[in-house]
């Protein structure tokens, strides 16, 4: 069911990599966002669009 030995252990660094990489970036950019209250608006309704979207999915997925 799971996937032992080295593969997995770079699969999980490499994860943990790509999300520190990410927040980093999401922290770096959010100074410069918060500035321009058209730029903060259009990530709170994407982000919120993608929240819906989310929940949708969840409410009408199959469950096994």
């Amino acid at each position: 069911m799971y996937r032992r030995g080295f593969c997995a252990t770079c699969g999980a660094l490499a994860l943990a990599t790509l999300y520190i990489i990410g927040c980093g970036l999401v922290g770096y950019c959010a100074g410069a966002v918060s500035a321009r209250t058209r730029a903060l608006t259009g990530v709170y309704r994407t982000s919120g669009a993608m929240m819906v979207g989310m929940g949708v999915k969840l409410a009408f997925e199959r469950r096994a």
